[in-house]
C-alpha cells in the first residue's frame, strides 16, 4: 500500500514539474506583447532607410489620403533650402499685360514657401507635394504655384513632374527709379528720368517729382522737373505718371503734356514702355528702373 502511493506521489511531481518547464520555455520563446512585433515589423517604406532620410518637407504637413486641407506651414531651414535647390534654374513663364514673360529661377530671389498639401499618390512610395512659392524679381512678387511628385526609388526620393502657374501676387513699386526715355517734342532728345514712390494709396495712386537730367548723347541738358500724378491701372501692371505743374523748367523743347506709361516686366526686373505715352517714348528701363532694396 506504501509503495502504490509513493508510486502515485512520484507520478504526480512528475507531471507537474514536466508542466511548469514547457511554460517556462513557452514564455521564453513567445514575447509577451505580439504588438510590438508588429509595429516593428512594418516600418514604412521610406523610414526603413535610415541613409536616405525623408526630405523634410514631408514632416512639415500631415498628409491625408482624402486629400483634406490643413493650414498652411511657411517652410524654413533645411526645409526651405531643399525647396530653394529643387527650383533653382528652372524656367518660369507667365502673361503680364497680354505679354509672354519668361525667366530663369535664382534661389536666391525665393523669399517664402508654404506646403499647402503633401498627398499619398497610389503607394507610399509616390506623393505628391503642393507649394506655394514667392519670387522677388525686384519690380513685383511672382506667386508660383507648384504641384511636385516624389517616388521613391533605388533607395532615395526623386522629384518629378513638376506642374507650375505663375501670376503676379503683387507690385513692387515704392522706392527710388532710374532710367531712360526720348522726349519726342521737337526737338526728339534722349534724357535720364529719375523720380521716388514714397507711398502707393489702396486705390494704386501716388504723387511724385519726376526729374528729366542730361544723358550721355545730350550732355549739356539742363535738368526739368515736373510734379506727377501716377497710378496704377487696375486688373494690370501699367504705370502712368502725368505731368501735373512744372518745378523746374529749363529746356525750351520741354512740353507741356508729357505722360509716362510703363508696365512690369518681370523677366528682365524692370518697367518698360507701354501704349498711352505722351511727348516720350522708348522707355528702357532695363535693369535701370528697379525698386532699392
Amino acid at each position: 500500500m506504501k509503495k502504490h502511493l509513493l508510486l502515485l506521489m512520484v507520478i504526480v511531481m512528475f507531471v507537474l514539474c514536466f508542466g511548469c518547464g514547457k511554460k517556462v520555455l513557452d514564455n521564453e520563446s513567445v514575447p509577451a506583447n505580439s504588438s510590438t512585433v508588429n509595429q516593428e515589423t512594418k516600418v514604412p517604406v521610406e523610414e526603413s532607410k535610415a541613409n536616405n532620410p525623408i526630405p523634410p518637407i514631408f514632416k512639415s504637413l500631415t498628409f491625408e489620403p482624402d486629400g483634406k486641407e490643413e493650414k498652411s506651414p511657411e517652410l524654413a531651414g533645411d526645409d526651405l533650402e531643399l525647396i530653394k535647390n529643387e527650383f533653382a534654374e528652372r524656367t518660369v513663364t507667365l502673361m503680364v499685360n497680354e505679354n509672354k514673360q519668361t525667366f530663369f529661377i535664382d534661389k536666391n530671389e525665393i523669399k517664402r514657401v508654404e506646403v499647402q498639401k503633401i498627398q499619398n499618390v497610389d503607394t507610399v512610395t509616390n506623393k505628391m507635394v503642393t507649394l506655394a512659392l514667392f519670387i522677388d524679381r525686384s519690380v513685383a512678387i511672382v506667386k508660383v504655384s507648384a504641384n511636385i511628385q516624389y517616388s521613391f526609388s533605388e533607395g532615395i526620393w526623386k522629384a518629378n513632374n513638376f506642374e507650375t502657374v505663375a501670376t503676379i501676387e503683387e507690385l513692387s513699386l515704392e522706392g527710388a527709379w532710374n532710367g531712360e526715355v526720348r522726349l519726342t517734342y521737337y526737338p526728339s532728345t534722349m534724357r535720364k528720368i529719375s523720380f521716388v514712390i514714397e507711398k502707393v494709396k489702396i486705390d494704386g495712386l501716388f504723387s511724385t517729382n519726376v526729374t528729366l537730367s542730361a544723358h550721355t548723347t545730350t550732355p549739356s541738358a539742363p535738368d526739368d522737373v515736373f510734379k506727377g500724378a501716377g497710378g496704377i491701372e487696375k486688373g494690370t501692371t501699367k504705370m502712368t505718371i502725368t505731368a501735373v505743374e512744372w518745378v523746374k523748367k529749363q529746356s525750351r523743347s520741354s512740353g507741356e503734356n508729357y505722360t509716362l506709361a510703363a508696365y512690369a516686366d518681370v523677366a528682365k526686373k524692370a518697367y518698360v514702355t507701354a501704349n498711352g505715352c505722351k511727348g516720350m517714348d522708348g522707355i528702357n528701363l532695363t535693369r535701370i528702373v528697379e525698386r532699392k532694396q
